[in-house]
């Protein structure tokens, strides 16, 4: 018996590793499984990285630029998970492609 979803999940990842396959620069041995856990662990830490930083937005006074915010949410982020967030990078691409949806939609 399938679970509902399983086929089109296993389709996904795999188009995803045939993507990564074609555009990597570098030897990998990566399976579409461990692309899919890569991308779970990197989601579930920005978007715990991201509630911080909403926080932090939502009490900061007016006049407090953007990366004393961010700076902020990291300090949060290290004192209730007991680690440092680790993934700026992947945070810095996702913010990037987030605004340009909002502009673009807003344009639309």
């Amino acid at each position: 018996m399938r679970c509902k979803g399983i086929n089109k999940n296993t389709t996904y990842w795999n188009r995803v590793l045939e993507y990564f396959n074609k555009e990597k620069a570098f030897a990998s041995t990566h399976n579409a499984n461990s692309l899919m856990n890569s991308w779970s662990t990197i989601q579930l830490h920005t978007n715990k990285f991201v509630g911080f930083l909403a926080s932090i937005e939502m009490t900061s006074p007016s006049g407090v630029n953007e990366q004393n915010k961010i700076n902020e949410a990291k300090e949060a982020y290290l004192k209730v998970q007991n680690t440092a967030f680790r993934f700026d990078h992947c945070w810095n691409y996702l913010e990037a492609s987030t605004k340009m949806v909002r502009i673009y939609c807003k344009a639309s």
